[in-house]
C-alpha cells in the first residue's frame, strides 16, 4: 500500500512540473528567468512592492528557495495592470 501511495505521488508530482512548465514557457520557447532583485531594480519598486504585485496576479516560479521571475510574465503584467497617469489640466 505504500508503494501505491508513493508512485501516486510522483505520479501527481510529474503532472503538477507538466502544467507549471506549459504555463511559464512562452510559445517563443525562450525563457528569459528574473530574480527578484532583477525586477525590483527594473520596475523600481521595493520587496514590499512587488510582493504585493505577486499577490495581485504577478506570476513566480520558486526553484528551490528561490523565486524566479519570467520576463515576459512580469511585460505581461504590466500591460494588464498599467494605469494610465493624464496630465493635469492647466488653470
Amino acid at each position: 500500500m505504500d508503494i501505491a501511495k508513493k508512485q501516486y505521488n510522483f505520479t501527481s508530482a510529474n503532472v503538477n512540473i507538466h502544467q507549471m512548465t506549459e504555463n511559464t514557457i512562452p510559445q517563443s520557447g525562450k525563457l528569459e528567468l528574473l530574480t527578484t532583485k532583477e525586477v525590483m531594480e527594473l520596475l523600481k519598486v521595493s520587496r514590499v512592492t512587488l510582493h504585493k504585485m505577486r499577490k495581485n496576479g504577478l506570476k513566480a516560479i520558486k526553484i528551490g528557495d528561490s523565486v524566479r521571475f519570467n520576463k515576459s510574465d512580469v511585460e505581461d503584467y504590466l500591460k494588464m495592470n498599467i494605469e494610465q497617469v493624464q496630465s493635469p489640466e492647466v488653470l
